[in-house]
């Protein structure tokens, strides 16, 4: 695979550093513009790069001869006068088709922006395109501030015209991270193309790209990805500088962290650490060490619950794995006529939440950090770090202090299992009833069709009872409280949904307590995730309450590690402690003492009057369900 890299542009806003030097040799982060691009396609196994060059052009084969000091080798395409992009492709394309493959797709890369895409991904894409999937593929991008109006929209995987990407209804099937986004992004100046789009282009023509682009839209050939880690479009002399400062390493005064812990909050809190600026041979992290959860291994795949929230902050680190996706929540009370809905609709969002394996998170996540030169933590430089994040679980039962924790005991135990239905499985169930409440949740598809993950929480003589019961029979009695649950009304609204209820995984009890530390925080050391919490499952809440600790730990620490007011590691650490305490005490507050709140609340005597009167107003007025609502997705901010 060749690449093409534009840089025949004048750069007239960033006027007057290019009068006398071409804009991709302007420098940040102690390198020309170009060299940052040199580079990455050489790591990804790009070696053949076309430059094409205009204004001041003879500067840059100056510059870069032929490559080969940077891994690669160069072929000029020189224009004159700019030709545009399209124009400029049209004019490179006899060096970027020689030989190579009929039709070979080739990666085109604008020259004066900058992004921490893996330029790996442009070979994955070129096969796809080799194969006829498309003609061509665009990164796109949020509109940044001075391009709001964006360029063109993503629907499934595919390129749209602004305004015309259709919006998923809350009755498709779609069982995986990506999602239709009606509104426009924008052309990241980073794409891959097929020969055939610019070969109707006479040499020499001054010709833009956008019309091809259009065209292969029209034709239903235009793919596209939303990239959502850093992008940089250096079109004035400040976004030069602020991207300068984000490539100049800063001084850290030798500020070191270990973190404990081998699950999703431990390896997302060391890769949001890096993206904070903290660099990774700072962060010791055990990778070689196998990740545990608090579930049994026999557990039914280990389903996790995701608020939307969380998902797009690990957007920001890896690609979501496939994923049961939550467009709605029927909340209703056992024996009254208490209901609620909660729909994406009411926000709107691309889900309310997705229900993930936690083995496929956690290769994710694994994958992500094992590409980073992270440390060890048996490393002697690490034996007195700076700080200690601890991140993974909480001590035994037998060993926990009473004066460090709080804990409290509902007499529940969770049954974990899961069913295949009939029906689309993009609605959550959350049934309140008088022994603890059963959730059903849309689980990540298989080839048998649509299945939900059950969370059936009761008391745990009860859970132990159904464990040990055979498929059917524990079929039947999840279909028969359900019925009750959900009483003659919306049972018949879903009952076809549900089918048979096919009981498809064992049945795993699992205990229930409550524990919170009731300290967090000491000098040099910090407590998140499940070693800080263990919540009860009801609101699907304890994954989601550690990656907002992890996510603020990192802002944190990141603003911290850098002030150079701060005399020291220690002091910034001890900055970065106090501000994240004071920014997760009421979230973390509120979280805890809600799940205990909707674990229990509706066996109480008064749970028949008061709370069904809530959940029927919350249902006629939106204004009343969108608190709750939003708690669900992005946490008590």
């Amino acid at each position: 695979m060749k690449a093409m890299l534009l840089a025949a542009g004048r750069g007239e806003r960033m006027r007057p550093l290019t009068d006398r030097t071409p804009k991709p040799l302007l420098v940040a982060g102690g390198k020309p513009l170009i060299v940052w691009h040199l580079e990455k396609l050489a790591a990804a196994g790009i070696t053949e790069v076309v430059i094409n060059h205009a204004w001041l052009g003879e500067q840059i084969p100056a510059a870069l001869g032929d490559g080969s000091a940077y891994g690669v080798r160069i072929t000029y395409s020189a224009e004159g006068e700019a030709l545009e992009t399209a124009g400029g492709i049209a004019r490179a394309l006899p060096l970027l088709t020689q030989g190579e493959p009929d039709n070979a797709p080739f990666a085109v890369i604008s020259s004066d922006a900058w992004s921490d895409l893996d330029y790996a991904r442009l070979t994955e894409v070129a096969q796809r395109l080799a194969a006829g999937e498309g003609d061509c593929w665009c990164l796109m991008v949020d509109n940044p501030g001075h391009h709001r109006g964006g360029d063109f929209a993503l629907d499934n995987g595919h390129l749209k015209l602004a305004g015309t990407a259709h919006k998923a209804s809350a009755g498709n099937n779609t069982q995986t991270a990506t999602n239709p986004e009606a509104d426009a992004l924008t052309y990241a100046g980073i794409g891959v193309f097929t020969p055939a789009m610019f070969r109707d282009i006479a040499d020499g023509t001054r010709a833009p790209l956008r019309p091809w682009l259009e065209k292969a839209i029209t034709a239903g050939r235009a793919l596209g990805d939303h990239h959502r880690g850093q992008w940089f479009d250096i079109g004035t002399p400040a976004r030069l500088e602020e991207l300068d400062r984000l490539l100049t390493p800063p001084t850290h005064d030798g500020l070191t962290v270990r973190i404990d812990g081998t699950g999703p909050v431990a390896l997302a809190t060391a890769l949001w650490l890096v993206r904070a600026g903290i660099p990774p041979a700072c962060i010791a992290l055990p990778l070689d060490r196998p990740a545990t959860s608090i579930l049994p291994k026999d557990a039914p795949r280990r389903a996790i619950a995701l608020s939307e929230g969380s998902r797009q902050i690990l957007a920001r680190l890896i690609t979501l794995p496939a994923a049961g996706r939550i467009d709605t929540v029927e909340i209703v009370q056992a024996g009254t006529d208490g209901h609620t809905r909660i729909d994406r609709e009411d926000f709107p969002l691309p889900a309310l939440g997705w229900v993930v394996v936690w083995e496929d998170l956690i290769a994710q996540l694994h994958q992500a950090a094992e590409k980073l030169p992270f440390a060890r933590p048996d490393d002697p430089a690490f034996a007195e770090p700076a700080l200690v994040i601890h991140a993974g679980g909480m001590p035994p039962a037998q060993s926990r202090d009473d004066t460090d924790f709080d804990t409290h005991d509902s007499g529940q135990a969770g049954l974990l299992f899961e069913v295949a239905v009939t029906g689309t499985a993009d609605t959550a169930f959350e049934c309140f009833r008088p022994g603890g409440p059963l959730a059903l949740l849309p689980a990540p598809a298989l080839p048998d069709g649509p299945r939900y993950t059950v969370v059936w929480s009761d008391a745990a003589e009860a859970s132990r009872r159904r464990a040990a019961l055979p498929a059917d029979a524990l079929g039947q009695e999840l279909r028969e409280a359900l019925r009750a649950a959900l009483g003659p009304r919306h049972w018949g609204r879903h009952a076809g949904h549900f089918g048979p209820l096919r009981v498809c995984t064992p049945a795993v009890a699992v205990p229930l307590p409550r524990v919170r530390r009731r300290q967090t925080t000491t000098s040099g050391q910090v407590w998140i995730g499940n070693a800080a919490q263990m919540l009860h499952p009801v609101a699907g809440q304890g994954l989601n309450l550690g990656l907002r600790d992890a996510f603020v730990l990192a802002r944190e620490l990141g603003d911290a590690a850098f002030d150079t007011r701060l005399p020291g590691p220690h002091a910034r650490v001890a900055r970065a402690l106090e501000s994240h305490a004071r920014a997760r005490l009421t979230d973390r507050w509120l979280t805890i003492h809600g799940t205990d709140l909707l674990s229990t609340a509706f066996g109480w005597p008064a749970a028949r009057t008061l709370p069904p009167m809530l959940l029927n107003a919350m249902h006629v007025a939106r204004p009343l369900r969108l608190p709750l609502a939003r708690a669900l997705v992005f946490g008590h901010r």
